[in-house]
């Protein structure tokens, strides 16, 4: 059924209403105008994409057409885990010349997710220069790579490990950080970096 319009004209003998169909007015009567129109892809850096968290992110962001790219030095993380296409720097995030080059080759970026990390606790114990290397220094090599895309960061922090054993459960994000393990010492740090970089450089950040 053809929905109908009712126009009214102005003639030299008085007025008449003519009866239109809405389909054909829409159709004929309005002007046509060409659609240049390209869609915007949304671009999200994930470090430390290939690992466990990463992936999955990588996969999530893979299904709402968000082009992820990843930067992940496979120690832990595994190349096959990643989405079709999704395009893989393998880098470590203590390299921060490395990450800085990158700006040069990286398209415009609306995000970096901070996933990369040391993240065993036992390692942590046995060689804690290098759980400091990544989770503190690397974190900050991140959050430089951030300023200088001037994009905004997530950065995945730990669960209970900053808090300590003797921690109420559930913790409280409120409680005490009193870390039974250099990991956990290290994560807090982390955190604490990601704050004072977003009040420093003015650019949105979350901490989950």
């Amino acid at each position: 059924m053809t929905k109908t319009l009712a126009v009214t004209t102005k003639a030299p003998a008085g007025s008449q209403t003519t009866t239109v169909g809405l389909a054909r007015l829409q159709r004929a009567d309005l002007p046509k105008r060409s659609c240049n129109y390209t869609p915007v892809v949304r671009t999200i850096v994930i470090a430390g994409g290939a690992g466990f968290i990463g992936s999955h992110i990588a996969d999530l962001l893979a299904a709402r057409d968000v082009q992820a790219i990843v930067i992940d030095d496979l120690s832990t993380g595994l190349r096959a885990s990643l989405p079709a296409g999704v395009p893989l720097h393998v880098l470590d995030i203590t390299d921060r010349s490395g990450l800085l080059a990158l700006v040069e080759t990286l398209p415009p970026v609306d995000g970096i997710i901070h996933c990369a990390a040391q993240a065993s606790v036992v390692t942590s114990t046995k060689d804690p220069a290098r759980d400091l290397a990544v989770n503190v220094a690397g974190t900050i090599n991140v959050l430089d790579l951030a300023t200088a895309l001037g994009c905004p960061l997530v950065f995945a922090s730990t669960g209970g490990a900053m808090y300590g054993d003797d921690a109420v459960r559930p913790t409280p994000e409120s409680a005490t950080i009193d870390p039974g393990a250099p990991y956990g010492a290290s994560k807090a740090a982390a955190e604490i970096y990601v704050r004072l970089w977003a009040r420093t450089s003015g650019l949105p950040h979350a901490i989950c």
